[in-house]
């Protein structure tokens, strides 16, 4: 099986992509101890144990959050790598989807997406960020567009920035995946160094632990 978390590999013209960046993120202190793997339930949750305690992982949730967090560091250091389109996707928009995309056309560059004019109202997506993988650009463009008009005026370019880097989050690995015991590390070994594991991007919890004792009292073994 293909490891669904390796990075996509970038064409010859991304020569510069960073060794850095196909590497578990490790940039402050572990949020939770190395876990022992217990095995996937439903090929949805991942079981694990540390220091008699149960975790209960949901890899789409986990997932999600990695890549969010990963690809916010990308923009906000403006160092996101693009990949190039096999074949680019030339987009006819309504007026009010232009220009929605003409006021935030600095947003979509700096989050790493290659977009030309293509004649009115009409576009050309030539690359989009080297992260996304294999998400298909032309419905990923609809959905961000939709969502950057949905938010109206006001909103900050960091929310902006935000509300993108969430959409793209569709790239992470989906439930009812079965993951090999390679994958599964390399997602906890993830998860354990970014800065907010507990919760995905949309609020949802990624993690829930049981205590032993928590587990014992259920199965009136202790009061």
């Amino acid at each position: 099986m293909d490891n669904k978390f390796k990075e996509p590999k970038a064409m010859e013209s991304q020569d510069n992509y960073k060794v850095e960046n196909m590497m578990p993120i490790k940039l402050k202190e572990a949020k939770f101890p190395e876990l022992r793997i217990i095995g996937q339930f439903d090929n949805t949750y991942i079981l694990a144990e540390a220091f008699s305690t149960l975790y209960l992982i949901d890899q789409h949730a986990a997932h999600e959050k990695i890549l969010f967090e990963k690809y916010m560091k990308e923009i906000s250091e403006k160092d996101v790598v693009s990949q190039i389109l096999a074949i680019p996707v030339i987009k006819e928009l309504t007026s009010k989807d232009f220009c929605a995309y003409e006021e935030n056309k600095e947003i979509f560059k700096d989050a790493g997406f290659n977009i030309e004019y293509f004649g009115e109202n009409t576009i050309n997506i030539r690359e989009i960020p080297l992260l996304l993988g294999e998400l298909d650009p032309h419905n990923l463009f609809v959905d961000m567009i939709e969502d950057l008009k949905n938010m109206g005026e006001g909103n900050t370019t960091k929310v902006r920035y935000n509300k993108i880097a969430t959409l793209a989050c569709k790239a992470a690995v989906k439930a009812k995946n079965n993951l090999t015991l390679e994958e599964i590390r390399y997602l906890l070994d993830e998860l354990r160094f970014i800065d907010e594991p507990f919760t995905c991007p949309h609020g949802r919890p990624t993690i829930l632990k049981y205590t032993l004792k928590e587990i014992e009292k259920k199965f009136k073994r202790i009061q």
